[in-house]
C-alpha cells in the first residue's frame, strides 16, 4: 500500500500525519511526504529576475532539508518507510499528479476549512483534492479531537453507488475493530423507494454477518443533509465519516453547496472520500 501525504507543516498538517502514519503501521506501507512550493508568478516577468529566482531555489533547498528531516524523524518513532518529495507547482494540481504518478492507494491531507463566499466561489485545497483524485482522500480537519479511527459513520444519500465502495474503506483503514453506523438520509420531497431502503437495510445486515458492529438509521430530514450528518456523527461519537460521490452534479448541489464539499469543509471530524 502507498500513502501519499500533502503537508504545508501546519499544525494541522501534522496531524494528518500522524493519522497516514498511523495507518501506515497496520497496513505495513510506505508513505510519500510530500511539499508543494508554489511557482514564481509570470505576472511583470519575476520569473525571469535573477534575484527572485534566486530566492525560490533557496526556498526549494529549504523545503527539501525540512521534509527530509521530517521524513526521518517519522520513519524513526513509526518504524515505518517514509519518503521525502517536493514539488513546484498548483497544491491541488501538484498533488493529484504525484499520487497518480506513484499509484497511490491513500492521499491524506489536513483541511483548515472554509466558509461563506469563499467556500462557494473558491473551495478549500483538501476539498479540490478530493474532489480530483482518483484514489480514496482522507481529510484530517483543524480542530479534530479524535486520535483513532475505529467508529465510522456511512451516510447513504438517495443512491446506493456508494455502498459498492465501502470495501476501499477496509482496504485503507485496515483496522480489526472497526464499528459501522449506516446512516440513510434523505431530504423531504425526495423520492425514497423502498427498494433503496432494502439495499440500505441489506448492506447494514451483511456488515454485521462479516464481524463489523453495525447500526443502521434511517432517517428524512427538512434541513441541510450535510449538516445531519455531521451533527449525527458527533452525537454518536463517531471518528470519521465515509463519503462518496460522482464527477457530475446536480443544479441543487450547485445551488446549495455540494454535499461532499460541505462535509469536509464543516466537519469537525475526520473524513474519507471516495470516488465512485
Amino acid at each position: 500500500m502507498k500513502i501519499l501525504v500533502a503537508s504545508d507543516f501546519s499544525q494541522t498538517a501534522v496531524e494528518a500525519t500522524r493519522h497516514a502514519a498511523s495507518i501506515a503501521q497496520l497496513r505495513g506501507a510506505e508513505i510519500t511526504l510530500l511539499e508543494v512550493i508554489k511557482p514564481i508568478p509570470e505576472i511583470y516577468g519575476l520569473h525571469k529576475d535573477p534575484a527572485t529566482v534566486e530566492q525560490q531555489q533557496s526556498l526549494l533547498r529549504d523545503s527539501l532539508m525540512k521534509v527530509t528531516k521530517a521524513a526521518s524523524d517519522l520513519q524513526g518513532i513509526f518504524e515505518i518507510s517514509v519518503k521525502p518529495l517536493i514539488v513546484e507547482g498548483r497544491v491541488i494540481t501538484s498533488i493529484c499528479e504525484v499520487a497518480e504518478k506513484l499509484s497511490a492507494d491513500l492521499i491524506v491531507i489536513g483541511a483548515h476549512g472554509v466558509t461563506g463566499f469563499k467556500e462557494f466561489i473558491i473551495g478549500s485545497n483538501a476539498y479540490g483534492v478530493a474532489q480530483r483524485s482518483a484514489c480514496p482522500v482522507l481529510v484530517i480537519p483543524s480542530n479534530s479531537t479524535r486520535t483513532k479511527l475505529t467508529t465510522i459513520m456511512f451516510p447513504v444519500r438517495n443512491n446506493t453507488g456508494g455502498l459498492e465502495k465501502y470495501p476501499s474503506l477496509l482496504n485503507v483503514i485496515g483496522r480489526p475493530d472497526l464499528k459501522l453506523m449506516v446512516f440513510g438520509i434523505f431530504s423531504e420531497g425526495e423520492n425514497q423507494t423502498e427498494d433503496l431502503k432494502s439495499k440500505i437495510k441489506n448492506f447494514a445486515n451483511q456488515m454485521e454477518q462479516h464481524g463489523t458492529p453495525t447500526k443502521l438509521e434511517i432517517k428524512t430530514i427538512d434541513s441541510d443533509l450535510a449538516d445531519e450528518v455531521i451533527s449525527r456523527a458527533n452525537l454518536l461519537e463517531c471518528d470519521l465519516i465515509v463519503i462518496t460521490s460522482r464527477r457530475k452534479t446536480s443544479i441543487s448541489d450547485f445551488i446549495f453547496g455540494k454535499f461532499a464539499q460541505r462535509i469536509i469543509n464543516h466537519s469537525n471530524l475526520a473524513t474519507l472520500h471516495i470516488r465512485t
